[in-house]
């Protein structure tokens, strides 16, 4: 990042932290589009705050891929699972091909399975660096801060949009300019179309970034205080993933991903 970038970041960081103090005083009334929004991912931001305002610390979403890189799956479509805990865990299941992959991360550790399609998947890695730490898996902000969290995007309603009979308010999503100074290069340009049920909840999910896209429907959400410890156990036939090789790892996948979806469903 260049000295002028840097400046331009710690600007917005101290403007935002003055605000955080000064939201609850000068909050105006949310629009509509902003107050769907704001009733829609409240509840997944908050369990990811430090700390949080509310209960849950642990999500699951169960879902479908609708299509990916201009790929459709109009029948048949490939199910994943997630699973979040704050501030170390996350577990990921999908199909690819005909085998279904699940990686997870525990805390500091991290295991995928089947061990022997991803062993193979390493070995086509770069050697990996060292000293790699795993960030916790959280939000800079706490759960009484996240009330201002609709005055840093950039929220268009799209109207009505029924999915399969139930009706669905449409909103385009982008964070503000400025705050795309704060992220990565590679987190740069993202975007989010996303579909809100009459319960409040995500219906379906656009994403469209740098490198690709994606249609997600989302059939059930569930928040916890805690979710099973067995649910972040390895299998027998799991591999352990050195922390510095996962995002090779995981962009390897993304790129293989589509074609091999494509392909025959695990039973």
């Amino acid at each position: 990042m260049s000295k002028g970038k840097l400046m331009k970041a710690i600007l917005v960081v101290v403007t935002f932290i003055l605000s955080m103090n000064l939201a609850s005083a000068n909050a105006a009334p949310l629009s509509s589009p902003d107050q769907d929004v704001h009733a829609t991912l409240m509840p997944f931001l908050d369990a990811l705050a430090q700390p949080p305002s509310g209960a849950a610390r642990a999500f699951q979403i169960h879902g479908r891929v609708e299509a990916v890189a201009g790929v459709s799956f109009d029948s048949e479509q490939p199910q994943f699972e997630l699973a979040v805990e704050a501030p170390g865990r996350m577990r990921l299941q999908f199909p690819l091909g005909n085998t279904l992959i699940v990686a997870c991360r525990n805390q500091q550790r991290i295991w995928a399975s089947p061990g022997a399609q991803i062993q193979a998947l390493l070995a086509a890695l770069p050697g990996p660096s060292k000293g790699v730490q795993l960030r916790p898996i959280q939000i800079p902000f706490t759960g009484k801060q996240l009330e201002i969290i609709p005055s840093l995007l950039q929220i268009q309603s799209k109207g009505d949009s029924p999915l399969d009979g139930t009706p669905c308010r449409v909103v385009d999503i982008r964070l503000l300019p400025q705050l795309a100074l704060l992220l990565p290069p590679n987190l740069e340009g993202w975007a989010l179309r996303m579909w809100i049920s009459p319960q409040n909840r995500p219906a379906r999910l656009g994403i469209q970034r740098p490198g690709g896209s994606a249609v997600i429907r989302v059939d059930g959400v569930h928040f916890a205080p805690s979710l099973p410890p067995e649910l972040w156990q390895a299998p027998a036939d799991a591999v352990e993933i050195p922390a510095a090789r996962l995002q090779a790892l995981l962009d390897l996948l993304g790129q293989s991903w589509p074609k091999a979806a494509a392909g025959p469903r695990p039973n």
